[in-house]
């Protein structure tokens, strides 16, 4: 019989369980596990015989999916485990009863039922037939005391059936029986990983008259084990360390291909040419046996590769044997010479990461089914009593907060804390992880008699700078906002308030006290609010705009403009100059591309108008008519002499406008400042 001696409590989900038993020469220590135990179990069960002895097997009850192997039985037992519905299963089996003292043998023919009188009572009887010695007989049932199948193979697999039938009474528990060899009385240990409930912790932050904190810590253990926990020695672990489910517990089967045997119709005799050259010696050579063994040496190298690579398939799965306690030294029983001893095993170790512990110096009772509060901690730390006021939280009032240091040398892990003030129930809070060194500011009530109201003004600053660089503008402008804070304080308290303002990290602060803290989203303010009294506290933040310009010839007045009102330098404005000239040079073109567009368009509305009157002339012949028809033809031709003129001037102008924006986009990049 074995007991729990230690156990180490993961905050994943997962608990090592130390056992220890007292054995002499050969023992079987029998260990039980829940189903879904099995698994984890399996993965690290770990063994130490410390009086020389060792561990030859490790056995457990099969997983309820070997079921499927009593496929072949053909036997069943009834549901109502009558005998009746048995024997009906065992026509044409060879069996021995005792049949009121006298034994029979013979093979089972079936039941029948016959109808007996007794009196006026007339009742049905069940009877066996039997073929004996080649005569049929039938047998009272209920005068048989014993039947016994003369096939050992029929008995075997009722026994089996049996079997099955109690295992399924106990399917919440799987037993796990360790064979252990040896010669003396000797000390056993055992340890496994396996799931458990996860541990809690909860707080107790007690503050004296003078504001200073004494911090009481509980872990909230459940023993949802079948086992009591008597005396145990007790490590609590926080971290992360990866941890999965992977199925060892169930059988596992390979498919294999199935290859079929080929077959070939038969053939006639075939008939083969008769040889009209005899083959060269060269021919004959290349043909010889090398390339045959070559290709067989192939094919033997890829079916060698093919085996290693089945065996590695096949290759059983090592179970993880290492045990690892976090923030403490390995028990006496798991040194890695004394496991060594005891069983074969291959491990590494590695580093446990970022987890730590508390290890409880006092013995832990706690019976299976039941849980307990574990006292962990119970110091004085370094802390105060201050107001938080963030906006986003709580409109109008501060929460009344602790700020706390963890000055240990513990890591806290996070968890409800019950605030006490002089005694007095104050509040609840909720205690994030803190490593030591770390200070948190914990609300856990609402401070009723401090109200804080905000006010939002903003403002543009008369100043501006302008600078020039690879043909943009930049104009820089700056703006104000300033948040005002009215703290009015009617209690009878000296308040220390801490301000949670949203920051803006693109502003910076003017004629504003530097944050005390900051964090993700805010810049935390201290002010110190006198009893009764009322004060302002204000906040500005300066912003930067800058608004980047192209320089282009269309808004090239405008830009200047703008340079000049922010008193800009001489020699800026001065080395703009030139680029207004071309600006105008290019305006200019573009007005005579538009005065030609124009010109075009009223010589087309011409044309329209003439071809149109000598559409309307008559064609008498007369010569009025002649004279009219050929002013108009004389003027069309001048318009298209003309239109051509026009074409050539807007071609000219196209030119010249593309490389007038070409000399501006380059004088424009020169220009810096």
């Amino acid at each position: 019989m074995s007991r729990i001696t230690r156990v180490v409590l993961h905050k994943h989900g997962m608990g090592c369980f130390e056992r220890h038993a007292r054995i002499k020469g050969d023992a079987k220590l029998e260990l039980s596990f829940r189903h879904d135990e099995m698994d984890d179990a399996l993965k690290s069960l770990s063994v130490v015989d410390l009086g020389g002895g060792k561990l030859a097997a490790v056995s457990y009850e099969p997983h309820p999916a070997l079921s499927e192997r009593l496929n072949d039985i053909k036997v069943r037992l009834p549901e109502g485990g009558g005998i009746l519905e048995l024997l009906g299963q065992l026509i044409g089996a060879e069996v021995e009863l005792d049949h009121a003292g006298q034994t029979l043998k013979g093979r089972v023919l079936g039941i029948e039922q016959v109808e007996e009188s007794t009196g006026e009572v007339t009742l049905k009887v069940d009877y066996l037939s039997l073929v004996i010695d080649d005569a049929m007989r039938r047998v009272r049932i209920a005068d048989i005391r014993s039947i016994v199948p003369a096939d050992a193979q029929l008995r075997r697999d009722l026994s089996i059936l049996l079997a099955r039938m109690d295992a399924q009474r106990r399917t919440e528990r799987r037993r796990v029986t360790l064979d252990l060899r040896g010669a003396r009385e000797r000390d056993v240990h055992v340890a496994y990983i396996v799931p458990a409930t996860v541990w809690k912790t909860s707080y107790r932050v007690l503050f004296d008259e003078k504001g200073k904190p004494t911090v009481l810590g509980f872990a909230l253990v459940d023993n949802d084990s079948q086992d009591d926990w008597d005396d145990v020695t007790l490590s609590l672990v926080s971290g992360l360390p990866i941890s999965f489910t992977h199925d060892l517990y169930s059988p596992r089967r390979r498919a294999r291909p199935h290859v079929r045997v080929e077959t070939e119709a038969p053939i006639a005799p075939p008939v083969l040419e008769g040889a009209t050259f005899d083959m060269p010696a060269q021919e004959i050579a290349a043909a010889s046996p090398a390339d045959d063994e070559a290709e067989y040496d192939s094919v033997k190298e890829s079916r060698r590769m093919a085996k290693k690579a089945r065996r590695a398939e096949m290759a059983p799965e090592a179970p993880a044997a290492s045990m690892a306690f976090a923030g403490a030294a390995a028990p006496q029983a798991f040194r890695s010479g004394d496991m060594g001893e005891s069983v074969s095993v291959s491990t590494r170790t590695q580093e446990l990461g970022d987890m730590f512990s508390y290890e409880v110096s006092n013995p832990v009772s706690i019976r299976a089914g039941n849980s307990a509060l574990v006292p962990i901690l119970g110091e004085k730390l370094e802390g105060e009593i201050v107001a938080v006021y963030n906006e986003r939280v709580r409109v109008g009032n501060p929460l009344t907060s602790f700020k706390l240091r963890n000055s240990t040398s513990l890591t806290l892990e996070g968890g409800p804390a019950t605030v006490f003030r002089e005694g007095e129930y104050a509040g609840e809070a909720m205690l994030d992880t803190m490593r030591p060194g770390e200070e948190k500011l914990v609300p856990f009530s609402v401070e009723l008699g401090c109200r804080v109201s905000t006010r939002f003004d903003s403002s543009t600053e008369s100043g501006q700078d302008v600078r020039v660089a690879q043909g943009y503008i930049y104009h820089t402008t700056w703006s104000r906002r300033i948040v005002t804070y009215t703290i009015k304080n009617t209690t009878k308290r000296r308040l220390k308030i801490y301000i949670d303002h949203p920051a803006d990290r693109a502003a910076e602060y003017v004629d504003t006290p530097k944050p005390a803290e900051r964090t993700e989203t805010f810049d935390r303010f201290v002010v110190e609010s006198e009893p009764g009294k009322q004060l302002e506290f204000k906040v500005t933040e300066r912003r930067q705009h800058i608004q980047n310009l192209w320089i282009v010839p269309e808004q090239i007045e405008s830009y200047l403009k703008l340079v000049q009102s922010a008193g800009a330098r001489k020699d800026l404005l001065k080395a703009l100059e030139p680029l207004l000239a071309i600006a105008r040079e290019m305006a200019e073109t573009q007005r005579d591309m538009q005065q030609v567009d124009r010109d075009v368009s009223q010589i087309t509305q011409d044309h329209a108008r003439l071809r149109d009157n000598l559409a309307r002339l008559s064609g008498s012949g007369s010569a009025k008519e002649r004279e009219l028809r050929e002013r108009y033809i004389a003027q069309l031709d001048a318009d298209e002499t003309r239109i051509a003129a026009l074409r050539d001037r807007k071609a000219a102008d196209e030119k010249k406008l593309a490389e007038l924006r070409k000399k501006f986009e380059a004088a424009a990049q020169k220009v810096q400042g």
